[in-house]
């Protein structure tokens, strides 16, 4: 039995397949991959590199390829496919390219925001890489005091930041995302009152003073809210009240008494502030205690001042006597009869000015009665009490009295 041995090289048949690596990847659009291609025959024999033809999305990109050394670099977000093509064969992938590294970011309050306190504020941030494509932030950091303000997640969506301030003010909000910084400008203002505090300007308080009353609003995080008219009530125990500007009120203080207090309603907020009233002369009507004290004795004063001078007329009547008897009984005749003339003349005057003033000889002696028992000149009842117009005394004498602005009294025959 012969048996013969023969040798020979068996070689690839003809490129029949193309592989390239990275298939359904995703790809940052400031990154690359290398599609690394291999050659097959039928049988799946590897063959030898050779010159390829590469398209883009059906752009030609050879000569790309060419200086990259089969390295594809990505650009523009989206689906992207690459294809391949050597003797007739063809080889194709698909690759996703998303946003890269964040270069800048952007939002959609890029000249500011205005929050109130307590309430969050939605912010869209968005990345920017090196080639200008745009994402929705899903990072982003800020260094500003918690105590000023925090940025959370919002649940609105991706992209969506919430911002809550705290403090009022003006702040600069820095927003950071993998070395990016963007910069909003954020004015925090005051949010819902949750409670009113008021005072009164001063603590000694007497009847017929005047003083103001301060109101404020304050939030959740102590800031203070200026109280307006509209929607405000405000009644005090110890007499009227007037608006004067936000935030502040006028009261008219004419009750004494301790435990006097006011009482402000506001955005359905209600405050009270108690004090004591200090009870005065005359109710306050003229002022406080030393003013009326002042007036008193200023009245007594001008009663002394009377007094002396009627003192004086009634003590010249004996010293003009002793001329009587130098004239002649006819003369005294004549006198006696002009003297009983000129005092019915005045008699009439008298009558007619009391009449005037609603008064007669009664109303006259009651009103000087009533001088003598409070030391006070009492005023007709066409006058104000305290104020210009006519005054009985105790001499029942009827007479017309001045008060200028600064409390002086003049008398005016």
């Amino acid at each position: 039995m012969f048996t013969s041995d023969t040798s020979f090289d068996v070689k690839p048949g003809r490129l029949a397949f193309i592989t390239l690596d990275g298939d359904g990847s995703t790809v940052p659009a400031d990154g690359e991959i290398d599609l690394n291609p291999t050659f097959f025959d039928a049988f799946g024999n590897s063959l030898d590199a050779m010159t390829l033809n590469w398209s883009h999305n059906g752009a030609d990109i050879t000569l790309e390829m060419l200086l990259n050394d089969g390295r594809w670099i990505a650009s523009g977000v989206g689906e992207h496919e690459i294809r391949v093509n050597a003797a007739g064969v063809f080889a194709t992938v698909r690759v996703t390219v998303v946003v890269g590294a964040a270069h800048a970011l952007q939002t959609d309050a890029d000249e500011g925001l205005t929050v109130k306190a307590g309430e969050p504020s939605d912010l869209f941030v968005q990345v920017v890489d090196i080639h200008g494509n745009i994402a929705e932030s899903t990072n982003v950091t800020t260094t500003l005091n918690t105590s000023l303000g925090e940025l959370t997640a919002s649940p609105t969506g991706i992209g969506y930041w919430a911002f809550t301030g705290k403090l009022v003010g003006k702040y600069d909000l820095v927003l950071s995302e993998a070395g990016a910084e963007h910069t909003v400008p954020i004015i925090v203002e005051a949010g819902q009152p949750v409670r009113i505090q008021a005072s009164m300007s001063r603590a000694s308080i007497a009847e017929g003073d005047v003083v103001l009353m301060n109101a404020f609003g304050t939030d959740a995080f102590g800031n203070t809210l200026t109280i307006p008219r509209s929607n405000t009530s405000v009644t005090c125990t110890a007499g009227d009240v007037g608006f004067v500007t936000n935030g502040t009120w006028e009261v008219d203080v004419t009750t004494g008494g301790t435990d006097r207090s006011c009482t402000v309603r506001w955005n359905g907020l209600l405050a009270q502030t108690f004090f004591d009233v200090d009870e005065v002369l005359l109710g306050g009507a003229v002022g406080s205690t030393n003013t009326a004290m002042a007036m008193a004795a200023l009245l007594l004063c001008l009663l002394l001042a009377v007094l002396v001078v009627l003192s004086r007329k009634a003590n010249e009547g004996p010293q003009r006597e002793w001329v009587d008897d130098v004239f002649d009984e006819d003369d005294e005749d004549d006198e006696d009869e002009a003297n009983q003339e000129h005092n019915a003349e005045a008699k009439d005057a008298s009558e007619t000015a009391l009449e005037r003033h609603g008064l007669d000889e009664t109303a006259i002696k009651k009103l000087a009665k009533e001088a003598g028992k409070v030391g006070v000149m009492q005023a007709t009842p066409s006058t104000t009490q305290g104020q210009t117009g006519w005054y009985v005394d105790v001499s029942e004498e009827l007479q017309y009295w001045e008060v200028t602005p600064d409390g002086e009294w003049i008398r005016h025959d």
